[in-house]
């Protein structure tokens, strides 16, 4: 049996993509989950960043390429961050696949492909997508079993939400590997206005959404631990956002057992 793929996306950025895989791979492994292997599928390379990795030569983009197929195979570029969890680095450099892919044969599996390569090794693995609409994203969609939304609570969000779902239906129209939605995760929750408690009313009472029970608050903390390179869990234990996070993590995992591994 295959690993359950998991794409965290969203066209709009700021809403706690990287924050997301990191913790959700984290709490994954504790809960018994793993091994876990989180791929950095994003050209900012926030989540290479925070980890205080160095990528140079061993990086996603070495393994997806551009407009010629890649050096490198998936399992050469991941490197151990703790127990149970991997990751896949990346650098910049992947900004140079959107453009370098739309050139190639089956250009929308190329990152399918590469997970194949190592899918037997682990029971989940996460992509970090970048937060924009081209090959990248449909790469990741193309690769996944599975998507996790995460969106803030204001409304210019949830339209954002709304225009992410009609791609996602584009992909499955035009894919026959094509991921279900998993469900929508709040993110910088501040429950204290009275505004922000009617928007994460109205959020938990759309269906079409699939939004998860946990939210997660908003806290310096999320930023402190990852000035320090770890997760919340190794950070702050017992703190709000990583509990949420904890809980966050057994929704997935409930939740995934409806959805076949690839």
């Amino acid at each position: 049996m295959g690993a359950h793929v998991i794409a965290v996306a969203n066209e709009k950025g700021g809403v706690g993509k990287t924050t997301t895989v990191l913790n959700l791979g984290a709490e994954l492994a504790a809960q018994g989950h793993g091994p876990v292997l989180l791929i950095d599928f994003d050209p900012q390379a926030s989540l290479t960043q925070a980890l205080q990795l160095d990528a140079t030569d061993r990086s996603v983009y070495e393994v997806v390429g551009a407009n010629e197929r890649g050096t490198r195979t998936l399992d050469e570029v991941i490197q151990p961050i703790s127990d149970h969890v991997d990751i896949a680095p990346t650098t910049d450099w992947l900004s140079e696949s959107r453009l370098g892919l739309s050139q190639r044969m089956r250009r929308e599996e190329v990152l399918r492909k590469a997970i194949a390569g190592v899918q037997g090794r682990y029971r989940y693995i996460v992509i970090d997508v970048a937060p924009s609409y081209d090959l990248l994203l449909v790469n990741a969609l193309v690769a996944s079993t599975g998507v996790i939304i995460p969106v803030l609570m204001d409304m210019l969000a949830m339209q954002g939400v709304a225009a992410f779902l009609r791609r996602l239906d584009d992909v499955r129209v035009e894919f026959e590997l094509t991921p279900q939605l998993i469900g929508t995760l709040a993110t910088q929750v501040d429950l204290r206005p009275r505004h922000a408690q009617e928007m994460i009313a109205a959020f938990r009472a759309n269906p079409n959404l699939r939004p998860f029970e946990a939210a997660i608050p908003r806290s310096i903390v999320f930023a402190e631990a990852a000035a320090e390179g770890i997760s919340l869990r190794q950070y702050r234990p017992t703190h709000p956002g990583t509990l949420a996070y904890a809980a966050f993590a057994r929704e997935v995992h409930t939740r995934v057992t409806t959805i076949s591994p690839t």
